[in-house]
This record gives structure tokens, C-alpha cells and sequence, in this order.
């Protein structure tokens, strides 16, 4: 573990020393010498004082001689070595309290450790719950962000640049705000955003010292932080709408709680989007990069990394879709990137196959549309519901059936109705009134009226021959299985 000189001088609060270290003081330095030698701090005496010079970076400790300030310098190597060991031992044993009260020792200041769903891993215990803001008190007492925190660092995030993964945050909040400046990074493990830690500024002020050593600690937790062991082990740490969309098991309760401070509701409309590479060879630091770029710009969406895709869970409800869909392209044209758009779904529990939608559709489209950057599943719904076919997937065929015809479907089936029977011969005889109205048995009037309802409420345009053979196929899907499905989803295109 390399120190860089703002570490060393933390250590040294206790006594009268005079600094000159540059603001960006890189972490170097392997121990004390008592002569010059490579990335190493050179103690020696300098009249009364004694001078410690690292790469350049000063510390003047007043009134001291060398063999003390030496046996000192070299004494904060060793502690920071022991101070990772012990860091390391309490992570691997998962003793996030141990943890913490390690942190503190480093910081002098209060340390909070959340997962991906803002629940406290672990907080400072030699704060009392009222001895901070009004936030300290919500994480003793409830364990978890409160939703007017979540809000405001929401709206504080849209003002802030966007940062580098690895890199910590510094947040100077205006007086009005009533909160503690805070240091804070996340963490990442295998590209899946896992939580973050954050340093308090309440008994000394932060320093690029802290910056480092919080850089460090958001190593050693992408290391020890608890990944998934199997499909039905999940771990508490990373996003739970990555377990959702996944098709894992999840806490009920929590997922409540991530809707709360999202603003969610089970009966709004959700779309799915998906950015891959057009040869999906992507680092994990530019996959960081667009999630953060879309958090700001889609405040009601939730957005992680999995693998080498970027998921983004969009709350049409909360959202201007086309807005939304406008920016989404714009993000992935400047990025080289291609995203796929699932339909849109009533609540979260077909998220796995809108997912699967999504991804299909960045499949589909680079092969046949590779000059465009949004590719909407509605475009591929033929080649998508020939190939579910032929695996026999019943389900999945079912959710990419035309949102139009499988609502006037199930309204058939309960009024005892026949416009899906109207409109499967009308399109059959080529949109032929005459022909139409004699397979039908019906005055051309009545089937003109009838038309008329139907195509009013479809979505699609039926001059499209497209859109034509999308229906024709949903029809026949939906004639051929539609009694033995059990539950129907409530879709939009």
C-alpha cells in the first residue's frame, strides 16, 4: 500500500507541522530513508526542525530532530500496513462494524457503508443518533436513505459533472440544505454497482489524503463485498431491480422501498432499454461512464450495468417517452452504441421478458439496421415471434404479440364479441369491403362501422404491410393458444 504525503500529514494532526503538498498529491511514497531514494520520504534536520520531503511534497515538523521524526514517519508505513491487513480480515469475515471502526480511525470523522439499495451496511457508532443532521438520525434509527435524502442528492447530482468510476466525490452542500459535506464513492464489482461508502466532514476537515485512502477502501469492498453465489443466492448488495429483471428471488419489502424513492407504482407503465457496443467489446469504465450520463438525464429511471450492457428500467408514468426515446438515441449515436427498446408493460413482474425484448431487439437490429442507434422491438416483433415459435417458448411469443390485438382479444373473449374475427378476414381478403362483408355474412355498411371501430383503436397504421402480417401473426398466435394461457399482460407499443 503506497501513501501519498496528505496521508502522512493526517497522521501527524497531533503536532506543530507546516505543509506544502500539492492538491492532487499522487499515492507514491514505500517508506522513510534517512537519504534520498525513489519514491521513498527523505527525513533529515534542518536547523531546529526537521524536514520531511516526498517527491517534492514538504512536511516541516517544528522543533524536532531527525532520528525522532524518522522512527515517527516510518512508524505511519507500518500502521497503514497493519491498517490494511486488519481492514482486509474484517471484510473477508464480513464484520462491517469492525470495518468501519477502522475507517474512523483513518478519517477522525463519521463513515456510513450502504449496498446498491441505500441500506446501511454498517455507520459509526461513536456517534450518537442525534449528535449530526437530521439525515444521521434517519440511517440510526430506519437503517436505509430516507426518500426527501434521496430526492435532494437526486436534483443536487443533475448540477454535478460526471465522474470517472473510482474516483470520489466530494459534496459541499449550501448552508440551507442543513447536511454534513460528505467524501463518497461507489463500488463496483464484475461491472454491477454494489453500494458506496461515504466519509462525513464533521470533526476535521477533508483533504486529498481522504481521497485516496476512500479509493483504497473502495477496492478492498469490490474485492470482499458479497457477490451472487448461484441463481437462488442472492446477495443484499447490488441494485434489486437487477434481480428483478434477471427473474431472481426478491424481499418483497425492499422492493418496496426502492419504488418508494423512485416514486413508483405496480399499475404505472415500464419500458426496458439496453446499450451494447456494436461489438460489444466495452469497458466497465465506459459502461460507468453512460449509466451516470443517463442517471442524469432520466430522473425517474433506473439505471445499472450487467455484464456488458447498460439496463435502464424507464417509468413512463413519470416520463415523456418520446423525450426520453429522443435522448436515449442521441446518448448512444455520440457513443457509438446501439440500444434496443422493449414494449411497455403494466408493473414489474415482466421485466425478465422485457428484457429479453430489449435484448432481441439490439440482436435483430444490428444485423438488419446497422446504421441506426435505437432500435424499437415493435420493428422486429415478425422475425422475434417466428424464432419464440420455433423454440415453443408460449410465454414469451404471448408478450410480443401485438398490444392492440391481445387487448381486443381478451375484449372479445368477455363481451362475446368479433372484432378480432372482423379484422383477421378483412386483412385475409387484402382490406376488401365487398369480399369482407360476403365471408362475413354483413351489409357492407355494418362492416364499414365495424372497421371503423376497430382501426380506431389500433395503434398501429394497417396501410402499413408490416404492421398487416404483425397482426395477421398475433391473430393466428392468440387463436391457437390463447385459451390455454392463463393470465394475459397489459402492453403498450
Amino acid at each position: 500500500m503506497r501513501l501519498n504525503m496528505w496521508m502522512i500529514a493526517n497522521r501527524l494532526a497531533g503536532l506543530e507541522a507546516e505543509l506544502q503538498i500539492r492538491s492532487h498529491d499522487a499515492p507514491l511514497l514505500m517508506s522513510a530513508r534517512n537519504a534520498y531514494a525513489t519514491n521513498c520520504v527523505h527525513v533529515y534536520q534542518d536547523g531546529p526542525d526537521c524536514v520531511c520531503n516526498g517527491e517534492g511534497d514538504i512536511i516541516r515538523i517544528k522543533n524536532m530532530d531527525e532520528k525522532q521524526a524518522f522512527e515517527i514517519i516510518q512508524g505511519i508505513f507500518d500502521f497503514y500496513r497493519s491498517w490494511q491487513t486488519n481492514v482486509c480480515q474484517a471484510l473477508a469475515a464480513g464484520q462491517y462494524g469492525e470495518f468501519i471502526a477502522l475507517c474512523g480511525n483513518v478519517f477522525g470523522n463519521p463513515v456510513i457503508l450502504q449496498d446498491a439499495n441505500n441500506k446501511v451496511l454498517a455507520i459509526s457508532a461513536e456517534y450518537a443518533q442525534d449528535a449530526l443532521d437530521e439525515e444521521w438520525a434517519y440511517l440510526n434509527e430506519f437503517h436505509y436513505s430516507s426518500i426527501k435524502s434521496i430526492n435532494y442528492l437526486r436534483s443536487f447530482s443533475d448540477q454535478a459533472p460526471l465522474r470517472r468510476r473510482g474516483e470520489p466525490r466530494l459534496l459541499r452542500f449550501p448552508k440551507s440544505a442543513d447536511r454534513l459535506d460528505c467524501l463518497s464513492i461507489d463500488i463496483f464489482q464484475h461491472g454491477i454497482f454494489y453500494g458506496r461508502i461515504t466519509v462525513l466532514e464533521k470533526d476535521r476537515p477533508l483533504n486529498p489524503g481522504d481521497s485516496q485512502v476512500i479509493k483504497y477502501l473502495a477496492e478492498f469492498l469490490s474485492t470482499y463485498l458479497p457477490d451472487r453465489n448461484g441463481q437462488d443466492d442472492v446477495s443484499n448488495s447490488h441494485s434489486i431491480f437487477l434481480d428483478v429483471v434477471m427473474g431472481y428471488r426478491v424481499e418483497e419489502r425492499r422492493l418496496e422501498q426502492q419504488m418508494r424513492y423512485l416514486g413508483w407504482e405496480h399499475d404505472h407503465f415500464y419500458r426496458l432499454i439496453t446499450f451494447s457496443g456494436f461489438d460489444e467489446r466495452i469497458s466497465d469504465d465506459f459502461l460507468y461512464m453512460i449509466s451516470q450520463l443517463l442517471i442524469s438525464k432520466l430522473p425517474h429511471a433506473a439505471v445499472f450495468t450487467n455484464d456488458t450492457n447498460v439496463i435502464a428500467i424507464v417509468n413512463e408514468n413519470l416520463s415523456q417517452a418520446s423525450q426520453a426515446a429522443e435522448m436515449i438515441e442521441q446518448v448512444a449515436k455520440n457513443n457509438d452504441l446501439r440500444a434496443g427498446a422493449s414494449f411497455a408493460a403494466k408493473g414489474l413482474d415482466c421485466f425478465p421478458i422485457l428484457y429479453h425484448q430489449a435484448r432481441a431487439a439490439v440482436r435483430y437490429g444490428i444485423s438488419l439496421d446497422p446504421q441506426v442507434y435505437l432500435y424499437f422491438f415493435r420493428s422486429y416483433t415478425i422475425d422475434y415471434l417466428l424464432e419464440i415459435s420455433a423454440a415453443q417458448d408460449t410465454e414469451k411469443a404471448l408478450y410480443a404479440c401485438h398490444p392492440d390485438v391481445v387487448e381486443m382479444w381478451l375484449r372479445d373473449q368477455e363481451r362475446w364479441g368479433n372484432q378480432i374475427e372482423t379484422l383477421w378476414v378483412y386483412l385475409n381478403n387484402d382490406r376488401s369491403l365487398i369480399n369482407t362483408a360476403n365471408e362475413l355474412y354483413v351489409h357492407r355498411s355494418t362492416l364499414v362501422y365495424r372497421i371503423k371501430k376497430i382501426t380506431e383503436a389500433l395503434h398501429g397504421d394497417i396501410t402499413d404491410a408490416y404492421t398487416r402480417d404483425y397482426i395477421k401473426l398475433s391473430i393466428r398466435f392468440l387463436r391457437l393458444f390463447g385459451d390455454k394461457i392463463e393470465s394475459f399482460p397489459t402492453l403498450r407499443l
